[in-house]
């Protein structure tokens, strides 16, 4: 018996969700994304273990709850929502360092997602920063909070 075309083509739909899914929770990176309306619409486990979040949270799909428990994590949690603020209305990428309270350090990468050519969302990435890589990434402190950033707990590399 053959398969109908819809039914080929459900079939092919399943295939390539969980071929994404795999490939999602296979990155090294811990990677959410959200949609135009910033909404949560995917996440790996690496993303709940990097920022110790209950699945319960994200599960709810609410960005701003999800930075909320993010920020309290941070050495300037008041930087860290401005940078989220000037990040999301741009559709530039973005890479930040984040300075975690207790000293460690995690990078942040943002992408526009794009179909169609427009603004569908954003994906995020991060990843702990090991210390030999802490002194590739953050300049010499020359006396200036800006070339260190250890005071703002957040460092712009390029945006």
């Amino acid at each position: 018996m053959f398969k109908s075309d819809s039914t080929k083509e459900a079939d092919e739909l399943v295939t390539a969700v969980t071929a994404l899914r795999a490939a999602l929770e296979g990155a090294a990176d811990g990677v959410v994304s959200t949609d135009e309306q910033g909404h949560v619409t995917s996440w790996n486990a690496k993303f709940l273990n990097i920022w110790g979040l209950p699945e319960e949270l994200v599960s709810l799909r609410d960005i701003q709850k999800i930075r909320g428990f993010i920020a309290q994590q941070l050495k300037d949690p008041g930087h860290y929502l401005a940078r989220l603020a000037e990040i999301e209305a741009s559709k530039e990428k973005s890479f930040d360092l984040l300075e975690l309270i207790d000293g460690r350090l995690v990078e942040r990468y943002s992408e526009v997602i794009s179909a169609g050519g427009k603004h569908a969302g954003r994906v995020w990435s991060f990843r702990f920063v090991a210390e030999r890589q802490h002194s590739d990434l953050v300049p010499e402190s020359s006396g200036s909070t800006e070339s260190s950033g250890s005071s703002a707990g957040t460092v712009s590399l390029f945006s």
